[in-house]
């Protein structure tokens, strides 16, 4: 009934496409910052970065490391760079400004939406992100959808290689869920997103903050690109 309720309330274009790819799918990976909060923007992104790399003073950083706004970058390097307790350091240190952003930042104009799709269409949701299981937790129940959330495959100290453009956390996901992943749609916001997506075998719905993002998220292969901000989908 909700799928027949959704295909007499398409919107044109590439937005009827959307709704399609979503009312197929059995359950939905929604990807955290950006889908669903607004955790770290500008210039917080490049507040957590220096924090992230408070552990690494006196190493002899990249210049694309010293000078990064993204404080996932700066723990990749340390975990691929440094010694396992300055990685560790790295990893505390991105966990707690993390923690600190959910406390605070806003629901993503997409979010509410996507919660309210999966309900109607009575399927379950999977949180699949970068950003550590702890903080994703303390969003959601701050924001009261942590019950709506079955399964959280989020980044742990010991998963940091195996954080997203890898596929494994989708892959957790879904069998986390026991649907095939080829049933699921990952909604996320970067080309990592749709990298990750692909190799799981996953549909992916691009958002996009503007328009060179939605001209990544299509060069990528994303199935479907809207506007992040789309609340009404």
């Amino acid at each position: 009934m909700v799928r027949q309720h959704l295909e007499h309330h398409r919107h044109p274009g590439l937005m009827m496409s959307a709704i399609d790819l979503l009312s197929r799918a059995r359950a939905f990976l929604l990807d955290f910052d950006g889908p669903i909060a607004a955790l770290m923007p500008s210039p917080a992104n490049e507040l957590a970065a220096r924090e992230a790399r408070r552990p690494l003073m006196g190493v002899d950083l990249p210049l694309e490391i010293e000078s990064a706004s993204d404080h996932l970058a700066v723990l990749r390097w340390a975990r691929l760079n440094a010694d396992d307790a300055t990685s560790l350091a790295v990893e505390a240190a991105c966990t707690e400004v993390e923690i600190d952003a959910a406390g605070k930042c806003d629901p993503s104009p997409t979010g509410a939406r996507l919660f309210e799709l999966a309900s109607e269409l009575d399927i379950p949701i999977a949180v699949v992100s970068n950003n550590s299981t702890l903080s994703v937790h303390v969003f959601l129940d701050r924001v009261g959808w942590l019950d709506q959330v079955d399964v959280l495959a989020c980044r742990t100290p010991e998963t940091v290689d195996l954080i997203k453009p890898s596929p494994h956390l989708l892959r957790i996901a879904a069998d986390a869920l026991r649907i095939p992943i080829e049933d699921t749609v990952f909604v996320g916001d970067s080309v990592s997103d749709v990298i990750a997506s692909k190799a799981a075998g996953c549909p992916v719905l691009g958002l996009a903050k503007n328009e060179r993002r939605r001209m990544e998220l299509v060069g990528g292969g994303a199935d479907q690109v809207i506007s992040l901000n789309a609340a009404a989908f």
